[in-house]
């Protein structure tokens, strides 16, 4: 691999890192407990209408957001790695495709640290976006979520 192609998967992976004001067991079941997740996990004016809940390493998933206007985002993955609660590693990729363009698979890994001070530092990343503009659209949409997940935690 040249340095050029490993700066251009820099370019287009997302990293966001956060601290939620709540314990890391916490964060973690609002991660993989599917009541808590569907509350959070949808940017706004989004809600979750289908997942599946189940959350081990090897369990494939299918999930359903419906925006406020009605229109459904379907996506689906694989689980990778689950090491509570610490670690969640999975791929996700769009199953709805209304422009042409064919989906990739992405590999979002969620890190969880407590703090000294009883928090949890988040440190979400989503490697193999397609492009910058992708990158852009994924933290804006993930930022939403992670927004609602400090309001649930």
């Amino acid at each position: 691999m040249s340095r050029t192609q490993t700066m251009e998967q820099a370019e287009f992976t997302l990293v966001i890192e956060r601290v939620f004001d709540a314990p890391r067991e916490q964060v973690w079941k609002a991660w993989t407990d599917r009541d808590i997740r569907m509350q959070w996990l949808s940017p706004k004016d989004f809600s979750v209408r289908q997942d599946d809940g189940r959350i081990c390493a090897g369990h494939e998933y299918k999930a359903c957001m419906i925006s406020s206007a009605g229109k459904e985002s379907r996506y689906a993955g694989e689980y990778r790695e689950v090491k509570e609660p610490e670690k969640l590693v999975f791929t996700h990729t769009w199953q709805n495709d209304t422009c042409g363009v064919p989906y990739i698979e992405t590999l979002c890994t969620v890190l969880l640290e407590e703090t000294v001070d009883g928090k949890t530092k988040m440190i979400f990343t989503q490697a193999g976006l397609r492009s910058a503009d992708a990158r852009r659209s994924h933290n804006g949409g993930w930022s939403e979520c992670f927004d609602k997940l400090q309001a649930v935690v």
